[in-house]
């Protein structure tokens, strides 16, 4: 049996259109999605994250339909799959590629600004993502095989 959201589906595009036409404005304002800015890395982020939340709820609440092909993709199965260690992991590179890439940075700054955000970001991906699953086969697999052995008596039953 499904899960029933607490938000009719209804409403859930009128929220999903809200939130674009928000991050429209913002991104208007802020001219990009600068990972610098304050407001930005507050309001801005929320928003975006509330576009995705409608997003996944309109595919996980459907009940009429199967899943999007897209959705059973390999690659969004792994991001799924290592997104946490990934989490956990994003800001320790950001730290570190800005501490290295710092003269890289300053010695090509004739290049556009959103090219150096782009390789910025698909570093931090990428690194994140290497990392993410170096930790799930080092520690985080090895543990989850662990969980049946480990779980208390009464949720075996």
């Amino acid at each position: 049996m499904a899960a029933r959201s607490t938000l009719p589906v209804r409403y859930h595009l009128r929220v999903g259109a809200t939130a674009a036409a928000m991050l429209v404005a913002i991104m208007a304002y802020a001219h990009g999605l600068s990972r610098f800015q304050t407001f930005v890395e507050t309001v801005g982020y929320s928003i975006l994250a509330i576009l995705f939340a409608v997003g996944i709820a309109r595919i996980a609440l459907d009940e009429t339909r199967t899943r999007p092909r897209w959705a059973m993709n390999r690659v969004l199965g792994a991001a799924g799959k290592y997104s946490y260690a990934a989490y956990v992991f994003h800001p320790l590179l950001k730290v570190a590629i800005l501490y290295y890439a710092r003269s890289w940075l300053v010695a090509h700054g004739t290049l556009e600004t959103w090219w150096k955000d782009l390789a910025f970001v698909a570093t931090c991906i990428a690194a994140s993502f290497v990392l993410a699953r170096l930790s799930y086969a080092i520690l985080e697999g090895p543990l989850l095989r662990l969980k049946d052995r480990w779980a208390p008596r009464i949720a075996r039953a």
